[in-house]
C-alpha cells in the first residue's frame, strides 16, 4: 500500500533525465578541457615566467634605489654629527648601504637581460663609479673638519651625481613594467583566441547547463519537500511523528490555559505486535499499523492530531473537549473499531489495542508529563486483560 510520504519522493525519471544531462555536459566540458588546457597552460606558463623575472627585477632595483637613497642621507648625517663615535658608527652604515646596492648590481647582470636592460646598467655603473669619486672627497673633507666645503660639495655635486643613478634605476624598473605589459597583452591576444574556442563548445554547453539548471531545482525543491515532510511525519503511516506530536502539544496546552479548557491524550499501544511480525513477518506487521492508523484516525474528529510515536505506539491529542466522558468514548470507539481482525492477502491476522487516557490538567501540566502518566495508563490497560482503555489514576505531578 502507498503511503502518504510517497508523493513528496522525487520520479526516478527525474533522476534519469539529471543523469543524461550531465553525462553530455561532462562530455562536452571534458573535451574543451582536452583541446584548450595544453595552449591555457602554455601561456600562463609564458606569463608566469615574465612576471617571475620582471618581480626579481623590481625588487633588486629598488633594493639599489633605497640603498642609493640611504648612502647620501647617511653623508647628510655625517655632516651633523660631531663626536668619532658616532661618526665611525655612521660611516660603517654608509659602506653597508653601498654593499647593498652592489650585491643588488651584481644579482641584476646575472639575471637574464634585455640589451636596454643591459645598457641602462652600463651607463648607471658609469654613473655610480662618478658618484662615489665625489661622495669619498665629501668625507674627506668632513674628517678634515671642512664641514662647510663638505656640505657645498655635497649639494652641488654630490646629491645631483646620486639623483643621476637613481634616475638610471628608475628607468630600469620602467622597462619592467613595460616588458610586463607587453607580456599581459600577449597573453591576452593568446587568451583571446583560446576563449573562442570555449565559446564553441560553452554554447551547446549552456543549453544542457540551463535544462540541468531547471532540473535540479525542480529536483531539490522535491527533496526539500521530502526531506521537510520527514522530519515531522511518520514515512510508512504519513502521521505526524513525536518531534510534530510534542509541538502540537506544547500548543494545545497553552491554549487549553488560555481558555480554561479540557484536553485528553489517548495513548494506544498495539497489543502483540511482535507475535504478529514474527509469525506474519514485517510486511504484514507493516500493513496491521496502517490499518490501525487509519481504523483510530475515523474516531477522531478533523481539530484532533494522531501521530505515531514510535513502532507500536500511537498518541491521539483531542483538544477543547466538552467532558471527560467524551474521552473515555473515543476511547472505547478506538478499543472497538481495533477490535477487527485485519485482513493481509488470505492471512486474518487478530489485533487489538490497550489505551491509556491522561487529561489535562488533571493528570499532568506538562508535556512529559501527560505522555509519561498516558503511557503508565495504558500498561495498566495491559495488566487487566489488554483490548481496553484505562484512566490514569493520580493528578498532576504525581
Amino acid at each position: 500500500m502507498a503511503t502518504v510520504a510517497d508523493r513528496h519522493v522525487p520520479r526516478k525519471g527525474s533522476f534519469r533525465l539529471l543523469t543524461a544531462g550531465f553525462g553530455a555536459l561532462l562530455v562536452l566540458m571534458v573535451a574543451l578541457a582536452g583541446i584548450s588546457i595544453f595552449t591555457l597552460q602554455r601561456h600562463q606558463a609564458q606569463l608566469d615566467k615574465v612576471v617571475g623575472e620582471r618581480m626579481t627585477k623590481v625588487s633588486l632595483a629598488l633594493t639599489m634605489r633605497k640603498a642609493s637613497r640611504e648612502r647620501t642621507l647617511s653623508l647628510l648625517r655625517l655632516l651633523l654629527l660631531d663626536d668619532p663615535f658616532d661618526r665611525d658608527e655612521e660611516w660603517m652604515a654608509f659602506n653597508g648601504y653601498g654593499a647593498e646596492f652592489a650585491q643588488a648590481r651584481l644579482s641584476l647582470l646575472a639575471s637574464p637581460l634585455s640589451d636596454a636592460e643591459r645598457s641602462l646598467l652600463e651607463e648607471q655603473g658609469a654613473l655610480t663609479g662618478k658618484a662615489i669619486m665625489v661622495q669619498l672627497q665629501v668625507i674627506d673633507l668632513i674628517n678634515a673638519g671642512q664641514i662647510e666645503p663638505a656640505s657645498r660639495l655635497l649639494s652641488q655635486a654630490a646629491i645631483p651625481s646620486q639623483q643621476a643613478v637613481i634616475a638610471k634605476v628608475d628607468a630600469f624598473d620602467q622597462l619592467q613594467r613595460q616588458a610586463a605589459d607587453q607580456a599581459r597583452f600577449q597573453a591576452s591576444v593568446q587568451l583571446d583566441h583560446a576563449r573562442t574556442l570555449i565559446l564553441l563548445l560553452g554554447g551547446s554547453a549552456l543549453v544542457i547547463g540551463l535544462a540541468i539548471a531547471v532540473m535540479v531545482t525542480r529536483t531539490v525543491r522535491e527533496r526539500g519537500a521530502h526531506d521537510a515532510y520527514l522530519a515531522t511525519h511518520d514515512p510508512l503511516t504519513g502521521l505526524p511523528n513525536r518531534t510534530l506530536l510534542m509541538d502540537r502539544l506544547h500548543h494545545a496546552i497553552n491554549r487549553a490555559e488560555r481558555q480554561q479548557s479540557l484536553a485528553g491524550l489517548l495513548f494506544i499501544d498495539l497489543d502483540r505486535f511482535k507475535v504478529i511480525n514474527d509469525s506474519y513477518g514485517h510486511a504484514a506487521g507493516d500493513q496491521v499499523l496502517l490499518t490501525v492508523s487509519e481504523r483510530v484516525s475515523q474516531q477522531l474528529r478533523k481539530s484532533d492530531t494522531l501521530a505515531r510515536l514510535s513502532g507500536d505506539e500511537f498518541v491521539a491529542l483531542l483538544e477543547e473537549l466538552p467532558t471527560t466522558e467524551s474521552v473515555e468514548l473515543t476511547a472505547q470507539r478506538i478499543v472497538d473499531s481495533c477490535a477487527l481482525p485485519v485482513m493481509v492477502g488470505a492471512l486474518e491476522i487478530p489485533i487489538s489495542v490497550s489505551v491509556g487516557i491522561a487529561l489535562y490538567p488533571r493528570h499532568g501540566r506538562t508535556r512529559d508529563e501527560l505522555l509519561s502518566h498516558g503511557d503508565t495508563a495504558m500498561y495498566r490497560s495491559k495488566q487487566h486483560g489488554r483490548n481496553r482503555w484505562h484512566v490514569y489514576e493520580g493528578g498532576a505531578g504525581s
